[in-house]
């Protein structure tokens, strides 16, 4: 009976992702610095998290930007909840790791 329960939940669980969530661990404060720029326009921000699973990839910054790559090619970007061009963004990394690909 034991397995049977064991393999019900595993069933019905959803699959894990790994993510890396920078506001919840940084140690006083200290997210990994970018510097982003939308249509040219350029300022510092920080990663929120980024995250990779089965379905692609997920990254979010401070400013809003959210930048998700599909594994079939897509790439969708939004800046709060209002889709973007994401050819339109770039970022240098100010901290390693910080950066989208």
């Amino acid at each position: 009976m034991f397995r049977y329960a064991v393999l019900l939940s595993m069933l019905a669980s959803p699959a894990w992702a790994g993510c890396e969530n920078y506001s919840e661990t940084a140690i006083l404060g200290e997210l990994p610095r970018v510097e982003m720029c939308l249509d040219g326009k350029c300022a510092p921000t920080t990663a929120e998290f980024i995250c990779a699973n089965g379905y692609g990839a997920q990254y979010g910054y401070s400013n809003g930007v959210r930048i998700y790559f599909e594994v079939g090619g897509a790439t969708r970007a939004f800046k709060n909840h209002v889709p973007i061009d994401h050819d339109k963004i770039t970022c240098k990394e100010i901290d390693t790791g910080a950066c989208f690909p």
